[in-house]
């Protein structure tokens, strides 16, 4: 299965949405501006990331730049709140393939060819999903991600 998280107005999200119409594609699609996101599907994505937070948020965003300077101090519960509170600050549109209802893999921004090496990756043999969310310190096993 794979969930589109999009916002309105985003225009890579249109342009992702139509390449998955125009190829015929299940998806699912949640417009997170509207629905906000869960602490569940946030803490999904985070598992994906090779970075963190550096790679999801959106460092042109204005929800970003307003709190810029504050963020190096936030703990990871300060940061989740913030982007369930003002989802506009993340990075879309944001992709995420699940096999067997759990996260398997995330693409991050519009791209045509990247959705379609994505699309087209061999599933049985690699995984994307990480052991370690990189905020042990600040969240414990609070996230559902092992740690050493």
């Amino acid at each position: 299965m794979i969930k589109i998280y999009t916002s309105s107005g985003c225009l890579g999200c249109r342009q992702s949405i139509k390449f998955f119409k125009d190829h015929n594609l299940e998806y699912i699609e949640k417009d997170f501006t509207k629905i906000p996101l869960t602490r569940q599907e946030l803490m999904d994505i985070l598992t994906m990331t090779e970075n963190g937070f550096d790679d999801i948020l959106s460092i042109r965003s204005n929800e970003f730049k307003k709190h810029r300077s504050k963020l190096d101090d936030y703990v990871m519960e300060d940061i989740v709140k913030l982007i369930i509170e003002h989802p506009q600050i993340l990075s879309r549109p944001l992709i995420v393939q699940y096999l067997k209802n759990e996260p398997y893999r995330l693409l991050i921004g519009y791209n045509s060819s990247d959705i379609e090496i994505f699309l087209n990756s061999d599933t049985t043999h690699m995984s994307k999903k990480v052991e370690s969310c990189g905020f042990e310190k600040q969240c414990g096993k609070e996230c559902g991600v092992k740690h050493e």
